[in-house]
């Protein structure tokens, strides 16, 4: 006979076990950055560069094209995992002043 204790606490860590599969989705944050399509490749090579070190906790991912081109436009990314509004607004301040940046994604945003 099972107690009603126990089935409880079991259900309990199904649920945590659950949830907490899906925190480990949201340890791997990016920024995408959006370029207009006429944008060179030195431009978004220049903004990466220049941006790489806007906050403390904002890093650029390497340059990966993919064979589609719009791949071009969104090229640039930078993990962000831990970074705080302060460090993203100093990201978001230092690609305006880019050529050929019209914004930058958090894909993980979830209040749009």
């Amino acid at each position: 006979m099972i107690r009603p204790g126990v089935g409880v606490l079991a259900a309990m860590a199904v649920a945590t076990a659950g949830t907490a599969g899906c925190g480990l989705v949201y340890a791997k944050r990016e920024i995408v950055v959006h370029f207009t399509p006429q944008a060179t490749s030195q431009q978004h090579a220049a903004a990466r560069t220049a941006c790489a070190h806007a906050a403390p906790h904002v890093s650029p991912e390497p340059i990966d094209h993919t064979r589609y081109p719009s791949s071009l436009v969104s090229d640039i990314r930078f993990r962000v995992d831990k970074a705080s509004d302060a460090d993203l607004a100093k990201l978001s301040e230092c690609l305006r002043k880019q050529p050929g940046v019209v914004g930058m994604d958090d894909p993980m945003d979830t209040t749009r």
